[in-house]
């Protein structure tokens, strides 16, 4: 029996990048093919990878963090005043402000992901 050395397990062999391909591009090409890998926040070679599968890529608006992030608060307000509601708490008019500032905020980012193209 083998000893586990730890580690990393191994790759099966299908999946193992072995190889190589060496491509001239005009410097203008180069150029493109960075700036489409940079915009899609994508190392150049899996850039290149994944064209040869012709993966349709979509590119991240600067808006779509902001969007995740006040996502993220709004859900964590309504988690808080479920739990308050859970645990049998009157809910006070600061918490009932907040539900309906949430409630906007949702409607913002339903209104943003909708329109996108």
């Amino acid at each position: 029996m083998k000893k586990n050395k730890g580690g990393r397990p191994l790759k099966d062999a299908s999946n193992k990048h072995i190889k190589r391909v060496f491509v001239n591009f005009t410097t203008k090409e180069h150029e493109r093919a960075t700036k489409k890998a940079k915009q899609l926040k994508m190392p150049l070679s899996a850039f290149l990878r994944a064209s040869v599968d012709q993966t349709e890529f979509k590119v991240i608006d600067a808006m779509t963090p902001q969007m995740l992030r006040l996502m993220a608060i709004t859900a964590n307000n309504l988690n808080q005043m479920a739990k308050r509601l859970n645990q049998g708490q009157q809910l006070d008019d600061a918490a009932l402000q907040l539900i309906r500032t949430s409630v906007q905020y949702i409607a913002e980012i339903k209104d943003h992901f909708l329109n996108q193209k």
